[in-house]
């Protein structure tokens, strides 16, 4: 089966689903005649005559004043498709149901059916529309969004309201209909650790107030912020980690939601990136830190201006292509729609369309609540599986304001899969903002590839402004080329990866790895928060691997709180993390690792820890730099079956104004292991090494040729700062320099509990205090266990 045909106006090739194929003339004297829309010459063109019309729609059952688009399929006597053909529409009762110039019907407000007839050169088509009463409209849609209103630090925010629930029961309520909400917040901007008062007030449709309506608080992403009742109408929120969440009020079936901003608690150096609570500049010694990215997505969930239900064994294209913005698209609950689909440009409004199986969030979960295969499954979930091995979901140059909701996304063969959701373009006809698909969601979807099939994609992410939240993606491998749970590399981002569950291959998770067409353009502004990084051990020996997160063309990510385990010795020796700058197909010379932010995580189960380089593969790039590691766990590194080179840090070539502070590093096993381990030269400039906990492991801190401590940075990095370090197990104070620490064993170091891996100081710690800014050694556990606390959910 081959996709559907995509053309471009502004390019020469014909395009068929992902593969472009230029059409030559194989005669140097003749002029090709050239294609139309429809894939013939211009002299097929003429003498073409409509023979048959069909009319379809997503949806013929309707409620008063609802709409939908009608699609009329013209076809020639060869049974070619017309597709422009001068249409002419009309409505046998206009009492019923009208239907305008291009097609789209609006439901009147008396109820009974009527037709709707088309007609094109004396040939016409019929369907029957019916609509229903309507007696139990307790939230009417609203005509325009709400307004924000902010003064001082107060925010009031007044809307009209629909229920977050497309199909939830409505009732006639005993006292006034809910109709808005109002809600107050003292501020909404926080700093962590910081609290505020929020409160609501329930109204009707005159806008006066109801008492005796409670109201129910949550927050979604509950890392940023959580909320906790203080009475029926009111609730404290409190900030627990940098970036934005959304603070939902429900009262009755209506939800109103507002955005809190939460900031680090530490101050800001002149770069604009926080130093890590309780230190000071001087925490980064000589070193410019990463600053943080400056945009994120906002992933609350839309009020739809109208519903369009489309039913089992509908044409979820023709669904799609009548869609308008606004629209919330619903698909029917157990249902395949098998096919390639492609996502229009609907043009300039940035209202959302919404494509989602017609489940309440019930049913679904409630936004923050992650998708699961059991709960897909108990949920019955609408399917959206490719046939083939095009992909499942593709982005038409442009397009935007699309977001998918509780649906399941795979296929339905075992053949080599390439892509399955593909977002944005990876060819030069995507060459400028202008030209990029952007606004796009993936929120509480389960996307996933066969156990025994070849995937090597599950989500690419080459748009603007995507993200992918509350999700589960997994079954992402493949032995036919490297495979990823999510890869972008021709999309300048902003990207948020929140909270879901990620399975893949050669690379969980890769940014970077493919050309840039936007000139001077980088995947940037990068948030990886609250997820499970990780894959199956049964996969060693089936599937190849290679590392966990790989960076080769990114700036201004933050990697938080996650919890990111699993990989070993195979396609390449096993690292957590690796990170450089690489030109890799030699056309992107402004390619740029930088500004990376790792913190709050817990590593484990690996060959090795971070792998970081300058621009080890001598192209033209920016080199590598800027990166602070702080304040993250490590378990379990270079032990079977996780199997490598056992080595937390290994540096190679030139990468500057690296800071590592406040971790701590437990496990580093294996004949190569080591503290760090230099690879190349020349130098690391503003090299950053301080109040950490590592494992000694065999090498220490060590480079090729050199002896370890002081003799290795010498040579690798002389102007390191490298102080305040506990390094156990192994070394001697004497080949160090001065004011680092070398208890006997990792127990001597005086963890809280080191065998329920409680890697709190106690207060009888020798090390309590010692830290180079004051604070404990090791990292903050409490940072690292509030930002992973939920990030591991059960299938």
């Amino acid at each position: 089966m081959r996709p559907p045909q995509r053309s471009y106006r502004t390019i020469a090739p014909v395009l068929f689903g992902l593969q472009a194929l230029l059409v030559i003339s194989c005669e140097a004297s003749s002029t090709l005649d050239p294609l139309s829309a429809d894939g013939l010459t211009a002299s097929e063109q003429r003498g073409r005559h409509a023979a048959t019309l069909a009319l379809s729609a997503p949806d013929s059952s309707l409620g008063p004043g609802q709409q939908v688009q009608l699609k009329a399929t013209v076809k020639d006597q060869r049974g070619n498709l017309i597709r422009k053909a001068d249409i002419a529409w009309s409505a046998a009762s206009k009492d019923i149901a009208d239907v305008s110039s291009v097609g789209l019907v609006t439901a009147g407000t008396t109820s009974g059916t009527t037709t709707i007839s088309a007609t094109v050169e004396g040939i016409s088509g019929s369907m029957t529309v019916l609509v229903s009463p309507d007696e139990t409209v307790e939230n009417p849609i609203p005509e325009a969004p709400g307004d924000t209103t902010t003064t001082s630090d107060t925010t009031t925010t007044e809307s009209d309201t629909t229920s977050a629930t497309p199909d939830s029961a409505t009732t006639t309520p005993v006292g006034p209909a809910v109709h808005m909400t109002s809600i107050t917040a003292n501020t909404t901007t926080l700093k962590v650790g910081e609290v505020t008062q929020v409160s609501g007030v329930v109204r009707d449709v005159n806008g006066t107030p109801i008492p005796d309506v409670p109201i129910t608080w949550s927050t979604s992403p509950t890392t940023v912020a959580t909320v906790a009742s203080t009475s029926s109408t009111a609730g404290l929120v409190t900030a627990k980690g940098a970036g934005t969440a959304t603070l939902y009020a429900k009262a009755d079936t209506t939800v109103r939601s507002i955005v809190i901003t939460v900031v680090d608690t530490a101050s800001t150096t002149a770069s604009g990136s926080p130093a890590p609570g309780g230190a000071s500049g001087a925490s980064y010694g000589s070193a410019t830190p990463a600053a943080l990215p400056r945009a994120s997505v906002n992933t609350s969930y839309p009020s739809p201006l109208r519903q369009v239900r489309v039913p089992a064994g509908a044409d979820l294209q023709a669904a799609i292509d009548a869609a308008q913005p606004g629209d919330e698209l619903l698909l029917a609950p157990g249902a395949s729609y098998v096919g390639n689909f492609y996502l229009r440009d609907k043009g300039s409004s940035s209202a959302w369309i919404t494509i989602r199986t017609d489940l309440s969030d019930g049913a679904i979960g409630a936004p923050g609540t992650r998708m699961t295969p059991s709960r897909a499954a108990s949920a019955n979930l609408a399917k959206i599986m490719t046939p083939n091995i095009y992909s499942t979901i593709t982005t038409d140059l442009t397009a935007h304001h699309y977001r998918f909701t509780g649906v399941e996304i795979g296929t339905t063969t075992g053949t080599v899969q390439n892509t399955l959701v593909r977002f944005g373009e990876n060819t030069n006809i995507q060459y400028n903002a202008a030209t990029t698909a952007n606004n796009l969601i993936l929120d509480r979807t389960y996307v996933h590839g066969q156990s025994d099939g070849s995937v090597r994609r599950c989500v690419m992410l080459n748009s603007a402004s995507t993200a992918v939240v509350d999700s589960w993606v997994s079954a992402c491998h493949s032995n036919d080329g490297d495979s990823q749970a999510i890869i972008g590399w021709n999309g300048p981002g902003p990207f948020l990866i929140q909270n879901n569950y990620l399975e893949g291959g050669h690379e969980v998770v890769m940014f970077g790895g493919g050309g840039m067409t936007t000139q001077g353009a980088s995947p940037s502004d990068i948030t990886l928060r609250g997820n499970h990084i990780t894959r199956p051990t049964s996969w060693k020996g089936v599937w190849q691997v290679k590392n966990l997160i790989e960076l080769k063309h990114a700036r201004r990510m933050l990697i938080e709180g996650n919890v990111i385990e699993n990989t070993w010795l195979d396609g390449q020796v096993g690292f957590a993390f690796v990170a450089k700058s690489e030109n890799q197909n030699l056309d992107t010379p402004w390619t740029e690792t930088s500004d990376i932010t790792i913190r709050y995580n817990r590593i484990r189960n690996v060959g090795s820890g971070f792998n970081i380089a300058a621009n080890p593969s001598g192209t033209a790039a920016v080199p590598a730099s800027r990166f602070v590691i702080t304040d993250n766990v490590m378990e379990n590194v270079g032990n079977a079956p996780y199997t490598g080179d056992g080595r937390i840090f290994q540096f190679l070539g030139a990468v500057a104004d690296v800071v590592t502070m406040h971790n701590t590093m437990v496990g580093a096993a294996g004949g190569n292991s080591a503290t760090i381990y230099f690879g190349a030269l020349p130098t690391l400039p503003r090299l950053v090494v301080h109040s950490n906990v590592f494992a000694h492991a065999n090498s220490g801190i060590k480079g090729d040729s050199y002896a370890e401590g002081t003799a290795t940075l010498n040579v690798y990095a002389p102007t390191a700062l490298v102080t305040n370090n506990a390094i156990a197990d192994g070394g001697e104070a004497s080949a160090y320099p001065a004011n680092n620490f070398f208890p006997a064993t990792l127990a001597n170091v005086g963890f809280v509990d080191i065998n329920s891996g409680n890697y709190r100081l106690s207060p009888s710690s020798p090390y309590a205090g010692k830290g180079y800014d004051g604070r404990e050694i090791g990292a903050d556990m409490n940072q690292v266990d509030a930002a992973t606390r939920n990030t591991v959910v059960a299938p």
